[in-house]
């Protein structure tokens, strides 16, 4: 029973870690974009 339990909660430990890592990776491109779009704005191009 423990090992059951041990294992779904590994399990979803790893979902969360996927998740955020989607999440972080999404968020990095998102600001990256706008950061882009900033800096051409602000030279002009």
């Amino acid at each position: 029973m423990t090992t059951m339990v041990k294992y779904e909660i590994e399990k979803i430990l790893k979902n969360k870690t996927f998740i955020g890592a989607m999440v972080v990776s999404l968020f990095g491109t998102a600001l990256h974009e706008l950061c882009k779009a900033i800096y051409n704005e602000d030279t002009g191009l």
